[in-house]
């Protein structure tokens, strides 16, 4: 059962089988922000693309399978609502325990990061957190 009340845009997407294209096509076409989270918790500006802007430098972490520990992310609006989108490795994996421990120590920084973007703390504060599948996280 969801925690949120979610944007009648996104029950709409959900509802498709191509629900991830959507999310993904959004996050991509629209991102209010991009971002990697360490793996203590600290979130980095991607600017416009993970690819082009792997943490600290290093373009291993893009060929690595879990990204060397790194989550990334994009947050954008669909429909009236903020969501913060994490990406994984697959539709039928769930996060372990250590990711959402890492997202949720994250969770300050990615609000302050959105608030530089000029979001406001009301629509920060009640941004949902989901996977790249429309699953939510926290």
């Amino acid at each position: 059962m969801s925690m949120h009340e979610h944007s009648s845009f996104f029950l709409q997407i959900i509802a498709k089988p191509d629900a991830y294209s959507a999310i993904r096509t959004i996050t991509h076409s629209q991102p209010l922000l991009v971002f990697w989270v360490t793996p203590e918790g600290e979130v980095l500006d991607a600017r416009d693309a993970h690819h082009d802007n792997p943490p600290h430098g290093d373009r291993s972490v893009l060929a690595h399978r879990t990204h060397k520990g790194h989550l990334r992310g994009r947050a954008a609006f669909i429909g009236n609502r903020l969501y913060i989108v994490i990406y994984g490795d697959g539709p039928g994996k769930r996060w372990s325990k250590r990711q959402h421990k890492q997202i949720i120590q994250a969770l300050p920084a990615l609000y302050k990061a959105l608030a530089a973007q000029g979001i406001t703390s009301v629509t920060v504060e009640q941004a949902v957190i989901i996977d790249e599948w429309g699953r939510e996280m926290v």
